[in-house]
């Protein structure tokens, strides 16, 4: 009987402790995760960011990653150990080098850029577009200026404790002489005992250009891959992770004098359309960031980036709704308007990650050239990226730059450039074709003028007859002015034609890749879409009213204003009958001098058009003023007046030539014509209500 109580008693005690360590494992260990440090954990030295121990991978998430290179696997832990608010990263020792994924190579036939990706916060360094030449045509095109980098990855929120992720060494996990895959990873572990927590994976990944023959219809090289992966490491319990990177950095300037670059961002409007946004450096007044996920209509944020006149970087995202949101801010307020610079910084929505669980984000990062040919091609046109509204910037002279006006230019420039073989010839030519298709309303105009001229003694003996009678006075000149027809009104019609194509011009010498850094023949003009550049003083450049930063003697827009001077001189007036026109007269007269001035920092290619436009006005306004005063004589004589034989027409044909001539035969004319006879209509039905 002993024997069995004792046998009974032992199992009862048994059975408590069973039920004591159930009690514990359960409820008191999983508080106290400090009760069971490892020795090895508590005398962990602390290691440097350039050292590495080889930390604990598991598998990538993506599948090139997996075929490219496999690393080992750790376990992952099934307690609940992970403490909340002791989240940090886990230091690992590996040799930090940059490597190169593309080519930097000039003119590379396989890659179109090269990135200098370095382990620390598994950054761009540097982005080289080897296809294209620096601003100084000296070197290849690099994108990244001044030092700084890019697409960083800053922190990582991890269920609502921010992790910051500055200047963590990030794991390679892929081979480092793959030229198109560069894969690193970072973990972020829990409490002072390193349990593992979250495995972030960070892929870059470079395609070839593809085929010549369709490579304008694809991506061609210039769009990479940005993969985040997620891995949780806890078996127990999920996790919500969300991810903060630095956006692409601002592109070199290109233009002289004026800002030419800004932030850009793409937000869908619907129906498979995109609306792009701009903000330049300027507009920024005070150091606040401006959230640009954020449009006044609600419209969904696609894209968003930086860009110039010539290149752009835009970071994409794969999945809708995932750029939660992107930061822009100023950096040097105070620094001149041209040379302000911004940051961008991305939010990624947050990923819900079940235990065990992992989660991808795809974006994609674009960073080329704003070429036509090539943003217009069926990929990049294509919705949800139409990168090609890029074509035409946002200020406020592109209003009158009609897309389809400086398509139409881009092509004759091209047609022209074809046949010459120079893009300064080619230029000329566009203005000889611009003047021939103007030119029967420049004689209109030259003749009305002239006209006019005549008519100034009638003017002033009105003037004496009428006296302080205004109403008269204007009764009159307006009837003696009618008998000249309404042409009179065009007198300034030729420049104001011209202005739209100038405007055009000059955004299709921004957007016209050809013309970027295209020399003028044999002259001292390398670069028809930046300034002339004769004499250059670049280190000792100083601000000037109206002009702003000047650094080279620059020679187009001095024998412009000459040119202007002298056009402004010799073209036919009509007479100031009114203190307000003698008053827009001398406006026009100052213009000469001022509009050169404004144009001194802007492209030669645009002035090169102007300076002979406006030498080819002067020739062409000589000879009809000689054709007028050869008629003339002839109708006084009505004898065959002496010209060259192949010329000499008799004074009747010469009034036949004249009544075809006739402005009042065109369509505008005809209704100025009608727009001043419901004037005159208007003005006597008044006076007859007036009497009555």
């Amino acid at each position: 009987m002993d024997n069995k109580r004792f046998y009974f008693g032992l199992g009862l005690l048994m059975l408590a402790m069973v039920g004591w360590y159930f009690y514990l494992q359960q409820f008191v260990w999983p508080q106290h995760p400090e009760w069971f440090r490892t020795p090895a954990a508590q005398t962990q030295p602390a290691v440097s960011s350039s050292e590495v121990e080889a930390s604990p991978s598991a598998a990538p998430s993506t599948q090139a990653a997996v075929e490219s290179n496999t690393p080992s696997e750790t376990p992952s832990i099934s307690a609940p150990h992970i403490v909340a608010g002791q989240f940090h990263v886990l230091p690992v020792k590996q040799p930090v080098n940059p490597i190169t994924l593309g080519s930097a190579t000039a003119n590379d036939a396989t890659y179109s850029l090269a990135l200098i990706v370095d382990p620390i916060e598994a950054r761009i360094d540097q982005i080289v577009l080897n296809q294209f030449k620096a601003t100084d045509a000296k070197s290849v095109y690099k994108y990244q200026q001044g030092g700084r980098s890019s697409l960083q990855t800053s922190a990582v929120v991890i269920n609502g404790q921010t992790v910051d992720l500055s200047g963590a060494v990030w794991k390679l996990e892929s081979d480092p002489q793959n030229a198109g895959l560069a894969m690193f990873s970072l973990d972020i572990v829990s409490g002072a005992e390193n349990i593992p927590a979250l495995r972030i994976f960070k892929t870059y990944t470079v395609s070839p250009q593809g085929s010549k023959g369709n490579q304008l219809n694809t991506a061609a090289g210039y769009e990479i891959g940005l993969t985040y992966g997620l891995k949780n490491l806890n078996l127990s319990l999920p996790v919500e992770a969300v991810l903060k990177f630095d956006g692409p950095t601002l592109p070199p300037a290109e233009l002289e004098g004026q800002p030419d670059r800004m932030v850009i961002a793409g937000y869908d409007k619907g129906n498979q359309s995109i609306e792009v946004g701009r903000t330049t450096p300027d507009s920024f007044k005070t150091t606040d960031a401006k959230d640009l996920a954020q449009h006044e209509k609600g419209y969904k944020l696609l894209w968003a980036g930086t860009s110039g006149v010539y290149f752009s970087a835009i970071v994409q995202a794969e999945k809708p709704d995932v750029l939660e949101k992107v930061g822009a801010r100023p950096l040097n307020l105070e620094a001149e308007r041209e040379l302000r610079d911004v940051a961008l910084s991305y939010e990624l929505a947050g990923q819900k990650i079940g235990a065990g669980g992992s989660a991808d984000v795809p974006l994609k990062l674009y960073i080329g050239p704003n070429e036509r040919s090539l943003l217009r091609g069926d990929y990049y046109s294509a919705y949800p990226r139409e990168y090609s509204q890029l074509l035409v910037s946002g200020s406020w002279c592109n209003i009158c730059a009609f897309p389809w006006l400086i398509d139409v230019l881009v092509y004759l420039l091209r047609s022209f450039h074809w046949l010459l073989r120079d893009w300064g010839l080619a230029i000329i030519a566009l203005v000889l074709l611009v003047r021939l298709i103007l030119h029967p309303i420049t004689k209109s105009s030259q003749m009305s003028m002239m006209k006019m001229q005549k008519m100034a003694p009638e003017m002033e003996r009105l003037k004496k007859k009428y006296g302080d009678d205004k109403e008269a006075l204007a009764k009159a000149q307006f009837e003696l002015a009618k008998s000249v027809g309404p042409a009179q009104f065009l007198g300034c019609a030729p420049m104001f034609l011209q202005m739209p194509i100038w405007i055009a011009l000059y955004t299709a010498l921004q957007t016209e890749f050809s013309l970027r850094q295209a020399p003028f023949l044999f002259t001292w003009i390398h670069n028809l879409a930046g300034p002339d550049r004769l004499i250059t003083w670049d280190a000792h450049a100083f601000n000037i009213p109206l002009i702003g930063k000047v650094a080279s003697f620059n020679l187009l827009p001095i024998v412009m204003g000459v040119i202007f001077y002298l056009q402004q001189k010799y073209t036919p007036k009509p007479p100031a009958t009114t203190p307000e026109q003698a008053q827009q007269q001398k406006m026009m007269s100052w213009m000469s001098v001022i509009f050169p001035l404004m144009l001194y920092t802007r492209p030669s290619g645009l002035n090169l058009y102007i300076l002979t436009s406006s030498g080819l006005g002067i020739v062409e306004s000589w000879r009809i003023r000689k054709h007028i005063r050869a008629r003339e004589e002839a109708e006084k004589q009505a004898v065959i007046i002496d010209v060259p034989a192949n010329e000499r027409k008799s004074a009747r044909r010469l009034r036949e030539e004249e009544e075809e001539a006739k402005p009042k035969q065109g369509k505008l004319s005809k209704w100025f014509a009608e727009l001043q006879a419901r004037a005159e209509q208007a003005k006597r039905e008044a006076e007859r209500k007036k009497k009555r």
